[in-house]
């Protein structure tokens, strides 16, 4: 069987809004080797980048990737690995050191499948090396698809992209739960971080597996930190809020305290404060408002859209605020519709000249 996870971002504080919040990666990790564990026929695990979480790691990362690594190669199970771009050079070779394998502009065969890697590297450079990768039925990435971000000029990549020796791709990187077609034979599969790693991955999390002689990839589900967001603007919503934070509460364990964030309006700061002492075990992030908006990712996606289209001078009344800075609304706006260097030589002399 071929598990494929990506994104496991290994550190002890992973969320960094949250620095009393510890461990979450190190768990999944051991979560991740479990189900592995379990898993009566023969195994092996590939990583596809950003194993950890920066390229310098404490010695509480190294311990945890180590017993993970040792752990499966005592079962006859190998660990193979890309890097990212979190976790590029120095923090790979660390990888490799413990006893993962390096699948970078490597072929092997696993199950009668032939899998390449790819390292993460700058887009230009992806694009000229993608055309000399061997045949294969997998090629690993660390790359962002377009097909799997919302937002105009964040991709590296496009499906159209993958040359046709290519069979099929397995991509880490966007932190997005996805399997799509690829041409008319393969498909594209991205399994999302391990674990989340902000509140707005709310999961759910866990890995790809694909049994030996099997075509179908099955997603497997690990315990983690379960989120729940709410917009509490009105008294009669806490009918259906608080049944839905009891119900958390029920399945809280002591490491993984489930997050319940709310935004509420400020006239129901009482009621939301009451919940947090009446369900411990609960992680409560409250918030009060005026109107206790609270921005969802369909908020998020609609402002792109209209953002997207927009030409630098448009841009710029977003940027500068005219009223409040009219000389460097007009010194930008002059950048962006004239002659830029002229317009720069201009203001130097302004300078220089005044006394």
């Amino acid at each position: 069987m071929i598990i494929f996870t990506a994104d496991t971002h290994l550190t002890p504080r992973v969320w960094k809004s949250r620095r009393d919040l510890d461990g979450d990666s190190f768990r999944a990790l051991n979560a991740l080797r479990d189900a592995v564990l379990q898993i009566e026929e023969p195994a092996h695990v590939i990583l596809g980048g950003d194993v950890f979480d920066a390229a310098r790691i404490d010695a509480a990362t190294l311990r945890a990737f180590t017993e993970f690594v040792d752990t499966l190669f005592e079962k006859d199970i190998r660990v193979y690995v890309i890097q990212g771009n979190h976790d590029k050079d120095s923090a790979a070779a660390f990888a490799e050191i413990q006893g993962a394998v390096s699948l970078d502009k490597t072929l092997i065969e696993l199950d009668g499948r032939t899998f390449y890697g790819l390292n993460w590297m700058p887009r230009e450079a992806l694009i000229d090396t993608l055309p000399s990768v061997p045949d294969c039925d997998y090629l690993v990435l660390h790359a962002m698809f377009e097909h799997l971000v919302t937002f105009t000029g964040a991709c590296d990549l496009s499906l159209d992209d993958i040359p046709t020796q290519v069979g099929n791709v397995l991509v880490g990187d966007v932190h997005v739960n996805d399997v799509t077609s690829l041409r008319s034979t393969g498909v594209c599969i991205s399994p999302g971080p391990l674990h989340p790693c902000n509140i707005g991955q709310q999961g759910p999390h866990g890995f790809y597996a694909l049994p030996a002689g099997a075509e179908q990839w099955e997603f497997r589900t690990i315990p983690t930190r379960e989120i729940m967001m709410f917009r509490f603007i009105d008294a009669g919503e806490a009918d259906t809020i608080e049944p839905a934070i009891a119900a958390a509460q029920q399945r809280s364990t002591p490491d993984l305290e489930p997050i319940v964030e709310i935004r509420h309006s400020n006239d129901l700061t009482d009621l939301t404060e009451s919940w947090v002492s009446k369900y411990p075990g609960v992680r409560f992030f409250t918030k009060g408002s005026a109107t206790g908006k609270l921005v969802t990712a369909e908020d998020i996606l609609e402002a792109q859209q209209g953002f997207q289209n927009l030409t630098l001078i448009e841009s710029l009344d977003v940027v500068v605020d005219a009223s409040k800075d009219a000389e460097l609304h007009a010194f930008l706006g002059s950048l962006l519709v004239g002659d830029a260097q002229a317009t720069i030589d201009h203001k130097l002399e302004e300078v220089q000249c005044d006394p």
